[in-house]
């Protein structure tokens, strides 16, 4: 189980007064893994190396397109159980904000407070576990991460994801009854208390598993009885039925014989839970953890699993308003450079139109040219008619005449010119398509009526868009009367 969202690398980073930690998440489609992991001990080092070997592990991780987020340290957070008397979560929001000066030695423009929502109480109140921490400690390390070009979108508190993650990637019942766990790491202990998947109670021991390895005697014992003091100080709080199991998290493999102390001294079960089961690791990560350094990742591998549940983002408002412009900023861009897109295509869909539309009239102007053309020669045509019709028109015997001309042609001939001398012979060339059909026409007006001595003047071939045709001249003396 990992974060939701479609971004395909994760960069958590944990920075603490004696420890780096750093975990990569890669996402291909479906497919989650975590890619590769970072620990470097910096206690007594300086900012500049802090820097540098924060740019050395995000460089080595050869990351294309990374989403960052950090996560904070219980032992640099203040907690405090309170209840409100509200169930609106904009007059809670408003209460944590005027409380969280009264529970801290710094003034309200100091700190940094937000909540966790355990659940409604009494109907009217609601149990609230707030959180506070001073501005100084945030800018620090938003400052440090900046020098070596990390911008982090949010910064979780440690104990709200591990607690989540307990619950779900672990899968430790959290439903029915709250179940407490102390997380083990190299210079520190958490004790959390959870319930409905959510950190109810928070106590942070300063006591890890460095020094519960160097020195067990003095320190096992000391670990055994801060635990005890937890559970006292949870009970004491009266947030609910106190847990009955106590999960070990972390490096479990450093605290010896303080397990059977521990179940001996508080009376509940003790079981030791491995945190890397049910995530997916690289080979590269499988290596890195094989390596003994007393360090654990958990609260890392619990920032990428709950990095969409968790409630708590203690990146300052000032922060928050600054990147929020920003990302409007980016947005308007994208908007502009989209609405700029359209507009161009547009504009191209446009001047793609008028250049087919123009090519379009030119294509139907020369075939318009070539129809007036033709259009020309049947108006000629049409004339030459409409003359010897007009001409013919005053007396029956020309139109007798014509009409049986006409008659007599057929489809492989083409009449060109018809002229009549006035002296009683009448000339008619023409275009035929054969000797035979020349011949034809001759035979058949010699048939007809109004015409005798139908004689061909002459004929001559020659070839016509790749074909025979005849041109000829028929020459005959018209009838005075029918036969």
């Amino acid at each position: 189980m990992f974060i939701k969202k479609s971004r395909k690398e994760i960069v958590v980073l944990s920075l603490s007064t004696n420890s780096l930690k750093i975990g990569c998440l890669r996402s291909n489609g479906q497919k989650k893994e975590l890619q590769s992991l970072f620990y470097r001990d910096i206690a007594g080092v300086s900012e500049a190396d802090v820097v540098k070997a924060m740019l050395e592990a995000v460089s080595g991780m050869k990351l294309k397109d990374p989403h960052f987020l950090a996560v904070i340290p219980s032992q640099v957070v203040i907690t405090k159980n309170i209840e409100v008397p509200s169930t609106n979560p904009r007059e809670i929001k408003e209460i944590i904000s005027l409380q969280a000066g009264r529970h801290t030695p710094y003034s309200r423009e100091e700190v940094i407070a937000d909540h966790i929502d355990i659940g409604v109480y009494k109907k009217n109140y609601t149990k609230i576990l707030m959180v506070i921490v001073t501005s100084k400690v945030i800018k620090k390390q938003l400052e440090l991460f900046g020098k070596a070009g990390i911008k982090v979108q949010k910064i979780f508190f440690a104990p709200e994801v591990t607690a989540w993650a307990a619950a779900r990637v672990l899968k430790l019942d959290t439903a029915a009854l709250p179940v407490a766990f102390l997380h083990v790491d190299r210079d520190t202990c958490d004790f959390n208390v959870v319930y409905k998947s959510k950190a109810v109670f928070i106590r942070s021991i300063p006591l890890g598993s460095a020094a519960l390895e160097k020195e067990p005697e003095k320190y096992h014992p000391k670990l055994c009885e801060e635990v005890k003091k937890s559970f006292e100080a949870y009970q004491a709080e009266d947030i609910e039925k106190p847990p009955r199991i106590l999960y070990l998290i972390g490096s479990v493999d450093k605290l010896g014989s303080v397990c059977d102390s521990l179940q001996e001294l508080l009376k509940v079960a003790i079981k030791p839970t491995p945190y890397m089961k049910n995530i997916s690791l690289s080979r590269e990560a499988i290596e890195y953890l094989s390596e003994d350094r007393g360090v654990s990742f958990f609260d890392i591998t619990a920032s990428l699993s709950a990095a969409d549940e968790a409630r708590v983002n203690l990146i300052p408002d000032e922060v928050k308003l600054k990147m929020s412009l920003q990302k409007r900023a980016q947005d308007l861009l994208q908007m502009g450079v989209l609405f700029l897109t359209v507009l161009l295509l547009g504009f191209f869909m446009l001047l793609s139109n008028i250049y087919f539309k123009a090519s379009h009239a030119r294509i139907l102007g020369d075939k318009l040219a070539k129809l007036d053309e033709q259009t020309r020669e049947l108006e000629a045509d049409f004339m030459k008619i409409t003359l010897m019709r007009e001409y013919f028109s005053g007396q029956g015997y020309a139109l007798d005449v014509l009409a049986e001309l006409i008659d007599q042609v057929s489809k492989d001939i083409e009449l060109n010119e018809i002229r009549y001398d006035g002296k009683g012979t009448l000339s008619v060339k023409g275009i035929a398509d054969s000797m035979s059909a020349v011949f034809g026409f001759v035979d058949n007006l010699s048939k007809a009526t109004y015409f005798k001595e139908v004689k061909t003047k002459y004929t001559t071939k020659r070839k016509e868009a790749g074909q025979d045709v005849v041109d000829f001249e028929i020459t005959s003396i018209l009838r005075k009367g029918k036969r």
